[in-house]
């Protein structure tokens, strides 16, 4: 189930000389509880206040009036930044929409780039790069018109482009990251039918993936589950009792009192194969 975004809200700085500042936020894509925070000024140095009204998810308020104290330091970082992700070479397969975008993540804010700070070379074409910043810290990269299959990619990165917030810039004059795009994903589906057996079925496939991906279907007239243009690979499958019929499985809660919803995870794992449509019959739900 997708956790809702947390917000900070009433977020303010309060530095050494008692100025108070109204900072920027960011969220961190690769990591959604971590935020990263910009003053527009420059604080005073010594102790400084960060100053929260709350934070919220959803409904729920997770934090109310707090205080974080922090120290703004006089010496001035001199470090390189770096870029942290990805590590290695990127290995894609492209997707329906021409994706997957690859996240490059730097060590530090970056505060501005001149035009042809990134150049792509795709096998021998090189074209320069309209880059898209998620926020200070990270780029979405994607090729115009998307991933071609069987391609190599090099992002090459001009480091006297990219000024950071503090410190130098990537200690090389030209960084690159190297992305291999192999042979385009193939989709398929997957169908069967199921025992109603008094609960009202919502059946959802889990990818085998580091990164799951998550599909769900309900039930039609006949008890029969279809899941259509699936990534082809290995999934678990798993029959939730959708008792709230809001698509989805939903946590209990201890106040009001509310049971979490039954599920069943199929012991099977079953495979998607490209361009096939794979009936599986009845599935049957042994005892738990």
């Amino acid at each position: 189930a997708m956790k809702d975004d947390i917000i900070l809200d009433g977020l303010s700085i309060i530095d050494s000389e008692q100025n108070e500042h109204g900072p920027e936020i960011f969220k961190d894509e690769q990591n959604q509880e971590r935020f990263l925070v910009i003053s527009p000024e420059t604080l005073s140095i010594g102790k400084a206040e960060l100053i929260l009204n709350t934070v919220f998810s959803g409904e729920n308020t997770l934090l109310d009036d707090a205080k974080i104290n922090l120290r703004v330091p006089s010496k001035v970082d001199t470090s390189y930044i770096k870029w942290t992700k990805p590590e290695g070479i990127v290995t894609v397969r492209r997707q329906k929409d021409g994706g997957p975008v690859v996240p490059i993540v730097f060590s530090k804010p970056v505060i501005s780039t001149s035009d042809s700070a990134f150049f792509m070379v795709a096998d021998t074409d090189t074209v320069v790069m309209d880059i898209q910043w998620i926020n200070p810290m990270e780029i979405a990269f994607l090729p115009p018109g998307g991933w071609q299959e069987k391609t190599q990619y090099k992002l090459m990165i001009f480091s006297n482009k990219l000024i950071p917030l503090e410190g130098k810039m990537l200690k090389d004059s030209i960084s690159v990251v190297r992305i291999n795009s192999e042979k385009k994903l193939g989709y398929g589906g997957l169908s069967g039918t199921i025992k109603k057996d008094g609960i009202n079925p919502l059946l959802e496939l889990r990818s085998l993936k580091k990164e799951p991906e998550i599909f769900r279907s309900s039930l039609n007239s006949n008890l029969q589950f279809e899941f259509k243009n699936i990534p082809e690979g290995p999934y678990h499958l798993m029959i939730i009792d959708d008792r709230d019929r809001n698509g989805d499985y939903s946590y209990g809660s201890a106040y009001p009192f509310r049971p979490s919803e039954w599920f069943y995870i199929h012991p099977d794992t079953f495979d998607v194969r490209a361009n096939w449509d794979i009936d599986v019959g009845l599935i049957k739900m042994e005892e738990q």
